[in-house]
């Protein structure tokens, strides 16, 4: 478990992970790409330490791998 802003350990996480790509689900996002600011989504778009793919609320997967749908939804056709 970590502790902490959840923005900042989001971000310091992955980079120090070295994550290719941090996805986010916008929860009753309003603002002009989804994330408002103060939201953690946006807070961690704002960092640019990984790179971000923000999905929209009311993306759901339908198969048993978040991260494949994930990538599906963002037009990849290579995933593990």
């Amino acid at each position: 478990m970590l502790v902490g802003n959840p923005a900042d350990t989001i971000s310091a996480e992955a980079a120090r992970l070295r994550i290719g790509l941090i996805v986010l689900v916008l929860r009753g996002a309003r603002g002009v790409f989804g994330a408002r600011p103060g939201s953690i989504a946006y807070q961690v778009l704002c960092q640019g330490l990984v790179p971000v793919a923000a999905l929209p609320s009311r993306f759901r997967p339908r198969g048993p791998s978040v991260v494949k749908a994930a990538l599906r939804a963002l037009g990849s056709t290579t995933f593990l």
